[in-house]
């Protein structure tokens, strides 16, 4: 017999409701349907869900007598809502306890998630208990320990992207279990939950600055070998967040991207509250001077002003009068050697060498001839700039060691006598001396036929 008043089951032939008080009489008592008597488990369900089914119990009592049919479905379906509403007090949805939070400033935001587990606790604590299965499992491991504690060391949360975040971004949320811990037979809890989203916002705006402004490129050194120092004048970033591929071995026209690491960016805007407008830039290498490569890039000024130093410089040696005559000191051309492998840059990285025919009279007694031999005036570390100008010292000019020795055939007592001067007696000889014999370790490059 069930209470009309508050839906209490009471023993046969009761007078008061147990539950209520209420006085029960034939009107109180579930009717039949088609003969039979309709129990639930629902009567089964603690009393305080029982009670609030009273009302409703009341009002289908005043229901027309065709609607009665339809009672042994309302029931069940009453019955399921029971179960449910007794079920869900241990399960314990952990998308309601997600914890996340972003931080920083828009571009550069950062984000955390965790799960809110001293709430979970505090509403589930009591309800949570271990199952026979961990004391076969894990023996007293466990004895003494929380339930809610020991499952919030057995569940991860995570997030696919923790840094770098805009306002706006979306982050995904992810669940993970620990596999060796089976918390739906471990534990009298059921969880729900579902990987979802989030979307960021609340990151604080962060101003920009142009820091290359700042920044001071300066070359050093003689292409192509020439290289870069880099300083940086402003005070929001050091000199080494500035980075390149290559500050060396370089030459006029060469292009080098600059960057700034992001290390140092998020120090920046924490202490400053800025960010630079850009992070990198491209930076074009000019006014270094080179070492002359090729004859062609001698330019006609230039190699005047070369000509007439080496010319001054055969002209002041001393000579025999009586015996020699220059008659002509004949231009020929150039050659040009550079090192093929970087370890013979040092010092010296290049020869250039103004070649000329020499046509010289000797007069000795009977002798009386004009001879000829190539000569020339060796300048090293030619220099070239952007403008083409040249650049070379005086005091590394040098002439030849070899030299060509002119028999007059005339004897006096026992030796013949004899002129000698550095250099060749042919072109052929000379271009062997200074093109091929360096060949192995030099680039040669010559307008001398």
């Amino acid at each position: 017999m069930f209470c009309g008043k508050c839906g209490v089951e009471n023993e046969n032939g009761a007078k008061f409701c147990k539950g209520c008080g209420a006085p029960l009489s034939s009107e109180n008592t579930a009717k039949e349907n088609n003969g039979a008597t309709v129990e639930s488990n629902a009567a089964k369900a603690n009393v305080g869900i029982k009670a609030s089914l009273g009302p409703a119990i009341e009002k289908a009592k005043s229901l027309p007598k065709w609607t009665l049919a339809a009672i042994p479905a309302a029931v069940i379906a009453l019955i399921v809502l029971i179960c449910v509403l007794v079920n869900s007090g241990k399960t314990i949805d952990l998308n309601d306890y997600l914890i996340v939070e972003f931080s920083g400033y828009d571009g550069y935001g950062k984000a955390r998630v965790d799960i809110d587990w001293d709430a979970i606790e505090k509403k589930y604590g009591s309800k949570a208990k271990f199952t026979s299965e961990v004391k076969k499992k894990f023996g007293d491991w466990f004895e003494g320990e929380s339930p809610i504690e020991v499952l919030s060391e057995c569940v991860y949360v995570e997030l696919d992207k923790t840094s770098k975040l805009s306002n706006g971004d979306e982050v995904k949320i992810k669940f993970e279990f620990d596999e060796d811990f089976n918390v739906a037979k471990y534990l009298n809890l059921k969880l729900k939950y579902k990987d979802t989203s989030k979307k960021v916002e609340g990151l604080k705006e962060v101003g920009k600055f142009d820091a290359f402004v700042k920044l001071n490129i300066e070359y050093s050194g003689v292409a192509p070998f020439a290289y870069m120092n880099l300083s940086y004048t402003g005070t929001e970033l050091p000199d080494y967040a500035f980075e390149c591929e290559t500050r060396s071995e370089l030459k006029n026209g060469d292009k080098i991207k600059i960057t700034i690491n992001e290390e140092y960016i998020i120090n920046c805007i924490e202490q400053f509250g800025v960010a630079p407008q850009e992070m990198e830039k491209e930076y074009t290498v000019s006014g270094l001077q080179s070492f002359l490569t090729k004859v062609s890039d001698l330019d006609e000024a230039i190699k005047n002003k070369l000509k007439s130093k080496a010319e001054e410089y055969y002209n002041a040696k001393n000579r025999d009068e009586d015996e020699e005559e220059l008659k002509s000191l004949e231009y020929v051309g150039e050659c040009l050697l550079t090192p093929k492998s970087e370890s013979f840059w040092g010092s010296t990285s290049n020869y250039l060498y103004l070649v000329y025919k020499v046509t010289i009279r000797n007069h000795y007694e009977s002798y009386d001839q004009e001879n000829v031999y190539y000569w020339y005036a060796r300048f090293s570390n030619v220099l070239i700039d952007e403008d083409g100008k040249i650049e070379c010292t005086a005091d590394s000019l040098r002439e030849p060691d070899d030299y060509v020795n002119i028999k007059s055939g005339v004897y006096s007592w026992f030796w013949e006598h004899s002129w000698s001067y550095y250099g060749y007696e042919t072109i052929d000889a000379l271009y062997k001396a200074v093109i091929t014999n360096n060949a192995d370790s030099y680039s040669g490059d010559s307008n001398i036929k």
